[in-house]
């Protein structure tokens, strides 16, 4: 009885920002720019994206998109492994019963049906996190701090901000398609 018991914390959870573009993580690359004051330079996240055409269908079309945060607190990139998504929240599955290939097919097929309809992704591969351990570890409390955090084949992204934009920077011509089936 002489020892302390210590709450293990929930863990954090990742929240899919709508936005009309979907990161392959096959395919990322990222580049990072940051300043030591967020006010005379702010964080800057360059990232390749597809998105759909014009009309919502037909190929899909890589793009440069440059990702602003606003009074950026605190950025860093750095190496990531599959495994490492088992520190959020495991995400609802499509049905019971079926095997983990079914569900990711099943599921891919609603998010592309979705994107196709609404011009939005609903799994865009860029979120915000919930319940934050890093905001936690660094002692940020601020309400309107968030965390956003998007991720590679081999690297992971975590900014802590006030909010941010984007814009397509370029459309890459002729860029190889992503390696989702994109029926």
């Amino acid at each position: 009885m002489g020892g302390s018991s210590r709450e293990k914390s929930p863990r954090s959870k990742l929240l899919p920002l709508a936005v009309p573009w979907c990161i392959d993580p096959l395919r990322a690359a990222f580049s990072m720019v940051t300043g030591e004051y967020p006010d005379d330079q702010p964080t800057e996240l360059g990232l390749y994206a597809y998105a759909l055409s014009e009309a919502r269908q037909g190929p899909f079309q890589l793009q440069l998109i440059r990702v602003t945060f606003q009074q950026a607190v605190a950025a860093r990139m750095e190496p990531f492994e599959p495994e490492d998504m088992l520190m959020f929240e495991p995400q609802p599955s499509v049905e019971e019963g079926t095997d983990g290939f079914q569900v990711g097919v099943a599921e891919l097929q609603r998010i592309l049906g979705q994107w196709r309809r609404t011009g939005i992704c609903a799994e865009s591969g860029f979120y915000e996190v919930a319940r934050s351990r890093w905001m936690r570890e660094l002692g940020v409390d601020e309400d309107e701090v968030r965390h956003y955090f998007t991720f590679g084949r081999r690297m992971r992204v975590d900014v802590l901000a006030r909010g941010w934009d984007w814009h397509v920077e370029q459309t890459i011509p002729e860029a190889p398609p992503p390696y989702w089936p994109t029926g």
